[in-house]
């Protein structure tokens, strides 16, 4: 865990106020995709996230809780939240810094959100902590990178300091495994239209055109091999 927390606390105070964009250009479909599914999520109850980290999701959906929990293995992430989320003044929101998999199992939750945060974690570790703080019928909510074509990976293998050494981008095996777990979730896809949307970038193509265009030829069977991104709702 300490290797793990201390490459987060690092990365958040090295970021700093300068992180207005999370993604570079080329990537903003993918952004468009991923607020279309925070947008999504409604009717919560007691709500965990797993990686509350800058707080994006927690200040779209503590309303549609009934409580919001959030941890994180970065200790200055949660300091720093704190800070932001002072304005709430909601006492039904709770910031903890704790490894999910210390969660105590009497804690119970009707939905569970984690973006960007499973691909570092031991997936069957991970199925199995669910299994005991996830109320019955509970509601679990992924935003998680995938293998992507040859040229990511490629990129992944060159640039190995860029991430930490647990990570893993999601395997089909596992996406098939959580299928079965959640029957009544459903998994879709975006960044399809890396591969065009990267040199885009170079002429500023408009946002919005690029995200219709990813959701358009995510739709294709031709392009599934090329998908970065896969999010999990219900």
């Amino acid at each position: 865990m300490n290797k793990e927390e201390n490459f987060h606390d690092e990365r958040i105070l090295s970021e700093g106020e300068k992180n207005t964009e999370r993604v570079g250009f080329a990537y903003q479909p993918i952004e468009y995709a991923r607020k279309e599914w925070i947008a999504s999520l409604k009717n919560l109850g007691k709500t965990l996230e797993i990686g509350v980290w800058k707080g994006d999701i927690l200040f779209k959906v503590h309303e549609e809780s009934e409580s919001f929990t959030g941890i994180d293995l970065s200790r200055e992430a949660i300091k720093l939240l704190e800070k932001e989320t002072n304005s709430l003044k909601s006492a039904k929101i709770k910031l903890e810094h704790l490894d999910f998999f210390d969660l105590p199992e009497d804690k119970k939750f009707d939905s569970i959100i984690m973006s960007g945060v499973l691909h570092h974690l031991d997936l069957n570790k991970v199925i199995k902590k669910l299994e005991s703080i996830l109320e019955n019928k509970g509601k679990f909510y992924i935003w998680e990178p995938l293998p992507g074509p040859m040229l990511l990976r490629l990129f992944r293998f060159l640039t190995p300091n860029l991430r930490t050494d647990d990570e893993a981008p999601l395997s089909e095996s596992f996406l098939e495994k959580l299928k079965n777990k959640f029957p009544s979730h459903k998994l879709n896809y975006c960044g399809s239209s890396i591969a065009l949307t990267a040199p885009m970038a170079l002429i500023k193509v408009n946002k919005n055109l690029m995200f219709k265009l990813d959701k358009y030829l995510t739709k294709k069977n031709f392009f599934q091999p090329w998908v970065i991104y896969g999010f999990f709702s219900k």
